[in-house]
């Protein structure tokens, strides 16, 4: 008798551990469903925008270098060559207040020798040209080489293009990447019978400053200096309610 009551417990604890297993297991599905049906209630598309833009500032630099065997030398043929090219840049009409000079840089290299006399003093500068008269900068950089001839030791840089109302450009931009996200996500929702609703969170991508027609961008953004004109685009990440 006492072997058949405990054979009866025993079912009985069985039974609950197995019912109580099932409460768990349904809690875990209906909980894991609801997550789904959460996930589902949501749509996240990437907006994009881009305008043609004319640049509006120009960068110029010039660099000169000189090796000389003393420290006087190569400060008296630096100086000698800065004064051409101040002189060069105002007579073709650059202020300046458009001109910004570094200061001299000096190291000594070594030139492949144990004699004394083989070491020499290296010495460099750089001169920045910053304007708004983009065609006078190019037409000055064309003739800087005349210098050489002088007996000036330089080297003309590329000249840079920069567009300087981007900041308020990226906002208006910005609006329109939002706009066409909200199309995007309109068009999917509508082909599964849904309809869009409220934002829930979007992100700005990096502003990529291409040339005219190019497809080079970078996730970390680009910026082409090489041409007047350019194409400014950005993109936004938008996540969107589900109805």
């Amino acid at each position: 008798m006492e072997s058949k009551n405990t054979v009866f417990s025993g079912n009985v604890i069985a039974a609950i551990i197995l019912s109580l297993g099932f409460i768990v297991c349904s809690v875990i599905i209906g909980s894991t469903l609801y997550g789904i049906k959460r996930m589902d209630n949501t749509i996240t598309v990437t907006g994009s925008a881009r305008t043609k833009v004319s640049s509006d500032q120009v960068r110029w630099s010039i660099s000169i270098s000189r090796i000389a065997p003393t420290l006087n030398e190569g400060y008296s043929l630096m100086g000698r060559d800065l004064s051409s090219i101040k002189e060069f840049l105002q007579k073709n009409g650059i202020d300046s207040k458009e001109i910004e000079i570094s200061q001299i840089y000096t190291n000594q290299p070594w030139l492949y020798s144990e004699r004394s006399d083989r070491l020499h003093y290296q010495f460099n500068q750089e001169i920045v040209v910053t304007s708004k008269d983009l065609d006078k900068i190019e037409q000055v950089a064309r003739k800087l080489y005349d210098l050489v001839n002088q007996g000036v030791n330089i080297v003309s840089n590329n000249v840079e293009f920069y567009y300087s109302q981007l900041p308020e450009l990226r906002i208006s931009l910005l609006n329109e990447a939002m706009q066409d996200a909200r199309k995007r996500a309109f068009i999917i929702a509508k082909s599964t019978g849904r309809r869009v609703g409220k934002v829930k969170s979007a992100k700005m991508g990096v502003v990529q400053v291409m040339a005219p027609g190019s497809v080079e961008i970078s996730d970390y953004g680009t910026y082409n200096t090489r041409t007047r004109d350019k194409e400014v685009m950005i993109t936004v990440q938008a996540t969107f309610y589900l109805r």
